[in-house]
Order: structure tokens, then C-alpha cells, then sequence
């Protein structure tokens, strides 16, 4: 707080600078009460029962304008200009509303190249669905986003890493799932003739990752989702059957898994729930409709 509530200057000690001139001119009491109103305020947003939807509201639109890089001094000093929380809500929106509506076509958007925006399309998802969330009072938990160095998930595993060296029961449950994804007659009847025979040929699997490579659908944001980076690291490459079932051990392990990444593989935003083992493309397609319908108060679509 006290380095973000003064103004920044890109000098070296341009923090004890400030507040010794404060000193030698005989406000720095006064700055030390400005510091504690300014944490007192910002806190409170946070520190209600949840019932309060006004300041949840709040909550969410002041930590994302943050983690997007906006300056928590010039958002309070906002603040003291509308000390109404109505009027304070709309502001923010309005800046969530400038920053979003930036990123057009979000189903063209593509992995690695654009992890910023996509990140911050995913990041608002979670958070205006625990915003419109009427039976909820859960608050999105900032400080373990950060911390834990949250990071782009595929839903869907795209290569076969993660199948290499497993018994044969998982190299055909993991082919059987792929069958799904590929649209080449060719190798489809390659997959299925290895699963008859259960030969399993390194070639096989390297024809499947040349598949994947040019699938330019598993590197868009209908199938992305928002995960720490340990649990990405350790479950990464397991198909969706076997990624639902760690997801859900680690929610009970007490991890924090995004409240959207819960539902996608819950298959909350799916229309089809009869199998939920399998991602296909329709699920996809129904994951980003979503993303699209709740963030469109955000974008160019509502305007």
C-alpha cells in the first residue's frame, strides 16, 4: 500500500524522498492518516459478508484493473472524487469496459501468442460469475492468483507426453478419447487398428501430435482455462477424463482451483452433460458462448 498510494517517479528512492520532504514539511502525519483512510477503504470492499453485491462489485473491478496494471493511487484518489459506491462501480466498469472492448474476435486469439489477453479475458469470466453468482459470497482470491503464478490451461490435452510408458488400458483409453478430435479417415483407421492389435508404434503417436499441431482450435480460448502452475505442470498432459478427476482431488485437497475451471470441467457450460469423460468439440463451442454471453457487458457486442 504504502509504495502504490504516492505518486510513482522512476527515481531510485523516490519513495523515502517523499515521505522526508513530507517530514521536513510537517504533513507527514497527515500523509500517515491519508495512508490509513486509503487502506481502511480499500480493505473494506473486501471485508463485508458478501451479501453486500454493491461492494463485491467493487472488489472485483478494483483487483482486476489492478492485475491489468492499473495504479491502486489513481484508482483511490477516483474514489475520493465519487465517495458514492454507485457512481465509483460505474467508473471502474466503464474501465474494464475501455480495456476489454480492445481485444477483438477473442475466438481468434491464439496460444503463446496472445497468453496476456487471453488470461484477462478468463480472469474477468471467473470473476463476473462470482459477481452475478445471486447464491454465492465467495470473493475471488487475488493474492493466490498472483502468488501461485496462475497460467493457460488446455482444457483438452493436445500431444501424447503424458501416455508415454503407461500400461495398455491407458495408451487405449487415451487413443479412444482421440479418436474424437481427429477428422483424418487415415489415421483414425491407423488408431483403430492399433487399439484391435494393442501395438502401440512411437510412429503413431508422432503422427497424432502432427495432428494436433494443425488443429488450430486446441490453441484458442475455447479450449483454455485458468490453473496454478504446479497443478498445471503435474496434470498438464492427461486427457480430460483423467485431468475432471485431479482437478476435482485437488478442490478437495483444498486447492484453489478458479471457479470457472470447477464448471468447464464439470461441464457446468456444456449443453450435451451425458458423458463427462469427454470434451469434444461442441462442448468447446458451448464453452465459449458462455465466455462470450457473460462478458458481454464488457465488449464491443453490448455497446
Amino acid at each position: 500500500y504504502l509504495k502504490s498510494l504516492v505518486p510513482y517517479s522512476k527515481e531510485k528512492y523516490y519513495l523515502f524522498e517523499y515521505f522526508y520532504k513530507c517530514y521536513k514539511n510537517g504533513t507527514l502525519n497527515d500523509q500517515w492518516s491519508e495512508l490509513e483512510n486509503a487502506i481502511s477503504t480499500l480493505s473494506g470492499f473486501a471485508s463485508g459478508d458478501g451479501n453486500d453485491k454493491i461492494d463485491r462489485e467493487i472488489f472485483h473491478y478494483l483487483g482486476f484493473l489492478i492485475l491489468s496494471g492499473e495504479n491502486i493511487y489513481s484508482l483511490y484518489k477516483e474514489w475520493k472524487n465519487y465517495t458514492n459506491k454507485e457512481l465509483f462501480s460505474q467508473k471502474l466498469l466503464a474501465k474494464i469496459q475501455n480495456k476489454i472492448s480492445k481485444i477483438e474476435n477473442m475466438e481468434q486469439l491464439r496460444y503463446k501468442k496472445d497468453n496476456a489477453k487471453i488470461k484477462e479475458i478468463l480472469l474477468l469470466f471467473n470473476l463476473e460469475y462470482l459477481i452475478r453468482e445471486e447464491s454465492s459470497n465467495e470473493y475471488f482470491k487475488f493474492n493466490r492468483f498472483v502468488l501461485e503464478q496462475w497460467s493457460l490451461e488446455h482444457i483438452y490435452a493436445q500431444n501424447s507426453k503424458s501416455i508415454k510408458g503407461k500400461d495398455n488400458e491407458s495408451i487405449t483409453q487415451w487413443l479412444e478419447e482421440t479418436l474424437l478430435y481427429i477428422d483424418d479417415d487415415k489415421l483414425k483407421q491407423e488408431i483403430k487398428q492399433s487399439i484391435k492389435e494393442s501395438n502401440f508404434a512411437d510412429e503413431l503417436f508422432n503422427e497424432i501430435n502432427d495432428n494436433f499441431k494443425n488443429d488450430e482450435t486446441l490453441h484458442t480460448i475455447q479450449n483454455l482455462t485458468l490453473l496454478d502452475k504446479d497443478s498445471n505442470s503435474r496434470i498438464g498432459n492427461q486427457i480430460f477424463s483423467q485431468k475432471r478427476k485431479a482437478i476435482q482431488k485437488l478442490g478437495e485437497q483444498d486447492k484453489l482451483i478458479p471457479i470457472a475451471t470447477r464448471k468447464v470441467f464439470e461441464k457446468v457450460f456444456s449443453e450435451n452433460k451425458s458423458n463427462p469423460d469427454i470434451f469434444e468439440q461442441k462442448d468447446q463451442e458451448d464453452y465459449l458462448a458462455a465466455i462470450k454471453e457473460s462478458l458481454k457487458r464488457y465488449t464491443k457486442e453490448n455497446k
